[in-house]
């Protein structure tokens, strides 16, 4: 085992469990493609509402200038130095991914009810409504700075962007990406999942973007192409008063996977 910086990260040589081993392994009805997590302190205690989060190191590799620094509000501005566009679209953010703050222009041919917003992959719920009102013609642009309708700050995954009026309804997806376990403890990002109050974590693999495409787009809004997320994983486990646990994982969607997870706590 590692640590830096008050983070542990563990390589596990993972263990696949088929169906033979359910009984002993798990209270729930057979185990399926799912990740089976137990959490405990280092007696062996229960750790409850321990946030679940991922990073990815080949994500780190991208292009320095892919991520913006500087801060942008939500907020909303139109051009109206341009003609009026001939077509509804809703163009690809840039940069993306981004950490956390990135631009979204979509062009309207003329006014109405417009909304934008960003959903929620898994269930489809808002995650934060941009805008919802009457918009006149032209090229609008919006910043999101990776909060959620309440203010605070949501997790690595992949996102939807929603654009909807009365004639035109399209939607792209968008990767938020923080690089570093760190950067999401001290934000106090909203974790994908949490351990129970037995410390036990139990979730399908889907909460995970794995190995969907996402366009990679500089601040600058040049192209680069498009890549996916892979499955080889640090699953980061973050809470209050314990060190930041990560543990690299590989993920295999057809086969379900258990970890045990002892955290250690802060000095």
């Amino acid at each position: 085992m590692n640590k830096s910086n008050g983070i542990f990260i563990k390589t596990l040589s993972i263990a696949f469990l088929f169906c033979g081993a359910c009984d002993n392994s798990t209270e729930s009805n057979g185990l399926k493609n799912k990740l089976y997590i137990q959490i405990n302190d280092k007696n062996g205690n229960y750790v409850a509402n321990v946030g679940l989060h991922f990073i990815s190191d080949t994500l780190r590799h991208l292009p320095y200038n892919i991520f913006l620094v500087q801060e942008s509000k939500s907020i909303e501005s139109i051009d109206s130095n341009i003609n009026i566009p001939n077509a509804y679209e809703l163009y690809q953010n840039y940069p993306n991914p981004f950490d956390p703050f990135t631009t979204i222009n979509f062009s309207l041919p003329s006014s109405g009810e417009a909304s934008l917003k960003i959903v929620n992959r898994i269930d489809s719920t808002i995650v934060k409504t941009l805008l919802d009102r009457n918009l006149p013609a032209g090229l609008h642009q919006v910043h999101w700075d990776g909060t959620n309708d309440s203010g605070q700050n949501v997790t690595n995954n992949l996102y939807l962007c929603q654009l909807i009026t009365d004639e035109f309804k399209e939607t792209m997806s968008l990767f938020l990406y923080r690089m570093y376990p760190n950067d999401i403890k001290t934000l106090g990002c909203i974790s994908l999942w949490n351990s129970d109050s037995k410390g036990k974590i139990e979730m399908e693999y889907d909460i995970f973007p794995l190995n969907e495409e996402y366009t990679i787009v500089t601040e600058s809004n040049v192209v680069l192409g498009t890549s996916t997320i892979p499955d080889t994983l640090q699953l980061v486990f973050i809470k209050d008063g314990f060190k930041t646990y990560s543990t690299s994982v590989s993920l295999d969607t057809s086969i379900p996977l258990e970890l045990s997870i002892s955290l250690e706590e802060d000095e």
